[in-house]
């Protein structure tokens, strides 16, 4: 009862991108963590709502794929997806609203994921081949540029850090089509798991996680706290390693463990914070 129970959870929380959003929030909580830059609520909360607002809309554009790829996505999509677009509008347009008091900069910071959305779904960017896997990633990298562009933050450890994130956020892209290859090569959606297979595949990923991890040395010369790093690039190894065909694999794997990379990070920077405290 308590595993069907778990596994009920765990499909909410990916089904209805309540975990996609967590995950661009935890990138920009932990982007002001790193560059010591005081919490601004709105800035998570944009990045919490464009999110949730922008897989909700792909998974409208990917319906026929679902129906090979993730079925009981297709069917929430079915009962729930009017209802979960309404909230991602709503709270959306309110984060709009506040930021364009803050800052006109962040504001169109803000209205880039979008436009990388339309591109990406209306417009099917998907269908060539990794353009798919770098516009998601940069969309999720403005969870990033939205911190730098708020406090005017260009330094070189806040370029090189987004730099280290990009790379990350494009392993996770790429390791998360495996999932979805059958439907992805039936609909001619082009990804390097359809086209070259997983080992290949696999060895792209540890190619560009060996620059991610060349550039940690070089942030911790800036801060001490970029030791956090080399946890979360552990973590992505493991990820990568044990990347198999989703029928191999408990359904919470592709979902949970590899989307809760920077949940992860975000959990180990809770734990360093509260520790300082305590001391």
């Amino acid at each position: 009862m308590i595993s069907k129970n778990r596994n009920a959870i765990f499909e909410f929380l990916v089904t209805s991108n309540l975990f996609a959003a967590l995950y661009a929030t935890s990138v920009c909580l932990i982007t002001l963590y790193l560059t010591n830059h005081p919490l601004l609520f709105i800035l998570p909360l944009t990045a919490f709502s464009g999110t949730l607002l922008i897989y909700t809309m792909n998974r409208y554009t990917d319906r026929k794929e679902d129906i090979i790829n993730n079925p009981f996505r297709f069917q929430y999509l079915e009962r729930f997806g009017k209802a979960t677009l309404s909230i991602a509008i709503g709270l959306y347009l309110l984060s709009l609203f506040f930021l364009l008091q803050l800052n006109l900069a962040t504001f169109l910071i803000a209205l880039l994921p979008i436009f990388i959305a339309i591109i990406y779904s209306v417009f099917r960017l998907k269908r060539v081949f990794l353009l798919k896997n770098i516009s998601v990633s940069l969309g999720i990298l403005c969870s990033v540029l939205i911190v730098m562009v708020t406090f005017n933050d260009f330094t070189i450890f806040s370029l090189l850090l987004s730099s280290f994130f990009f790379l990350n956020f494009l392993i996770n892209t790429i390791i998360f089509d495996v999932k979805d290859i059958e439907g992805d090569v039936r609909y001619g959606i082009g990804t390097l798991p359809g086209k070259y297979g997983l080992k290949k595949t696999k060895m792209v990923c540890y190619a560009l996680l060996l620059v991610s991890i060349l550039l940690i040395p070089v942030l911790i010369s800036f801060t001490q706290k970029s030791y956090l790093l080399l946890a979360y690039v552990l973590y992505i190894g493991l990820y990568v390693t044990f990347a198999d065909d989703p029928d191999k694999l408990p359904s919470w794997y592709y979902g949970i463990f590899v989307d809760g990379e920077n949940l992860f990070l975000c959990a180990c920077c809770g734990i360093v914070i509260t520790l300082k405290m305590l001391v």
